[in-house]
């Protein structure tokens, strides 16, 4: 069956998490807790894999709230390239040369360029510990068996904040990416830069927003002094999906 997304005019609309819970009430399909994450993701899609039927109710009552919004088929929305990372950057003339950590290089020229993204992005990496106890259980489990140091290892989710920037070419490999996190650095033109470097990263955004026009880049980039934090990695990679659609010919008038 094919399915069907709603996506904004305008990232400059804003709906409140209470109105999308009263307009999610016409539709079966969207569960409350759905709200949450459409209020916390809203980046461009506002939802998607919704029957036609279930789109255009939804629609109608986003309407209801002054939020008004296009119907795209899902199969129109492009997905989004595989990423390749890299650790350095630097434009001489007419090239941008990117390299990764083990030294390989990708100098691209900058027509090759579709598309930059870049941001600070909230994710969620999978941490471990381990804890030591003495086991004093014996065969089969019981009680009364000679001592032994017992290893476990524990994992757990946790929040971490990174710098994120993503490169989208013509040709492949056609999506690269730079992140910084505590643990990692990136360089620009050899100087190393650490998350804690705010003006060195601004540097490095303000010099990638100048390679292409406006609407070749994420919010991130247009502004990198407004101090915009994308709450996910989804809310990041949709956005850059409706760039793409807003970007192609033959959506200019809309959807």
């Amino acid at each position: 069956m094919e399915t069907f997304s709603l996506i904004q005019y305008s990232l400059d609309q804003s709906i409140t998490r209470q109105a999308l819970e009263e307009a999610s009430t016409t539709v079966k399909a969207i569960a409350r807790t759905d709200c949450a994450r459409m209020s916390n993701d809203l980046f461009g899609i506002v939802i998607s894999r919704l029957s036609k039927a279930d789109a255009l109710t939804f629609q109608a009552a986003l309407k209801k709230h002054d939020f008004p919004t296009n119907l795209v088929s899902d199969r129109k929305l492009p997905l989004l390239h595989e990423s390749f990372q890299i650790q350095r950057i630097a434009r001489k003339d007419t090239i941008i040369e990117l390299s990764d950590s083990i030294g390989r290089m990708y100098p691209r020229p900058i027509s090759d360029l579709v598309f930059l993204a870049g941001g600070i992005v909230q994710t969620v990496a999978i941490k471990s510990k381990t804890h030591q106890h003495m086991d004093f259980r014996g065969g089969e489990g019981k009680g009364g068996g000679m001592g032994g140091l017992v290893t476990e290892r524990e994992h757990y989710e946790e929040k971490q904040t990174v710098f994120r920037l993503d490169f989208f070419f013509w040709n492949a490999p056609n999506r690269l990416h730079a992140v910084l996190t505590e643990d990692t650095v990136i360089f620009h033109h050899g100087n190393p830069l650490r998350p804690r470097d705010k003006a060195g990263l601004c540097g490095l955004m303000f010099a990638m927003a100048d390679i292409l026009p406006s609407q070749r880049l994420n919010q991130g980039l247009r502004d990198p002094q407004a101090g915009l934090i994308y709450p996910s990695m989804q809310s990041y990679e949709e956005e850059i999906r409706w760039h793409f659609h807003r970007l192609d010919p033959k959506n200019q008038g809309g959807a």
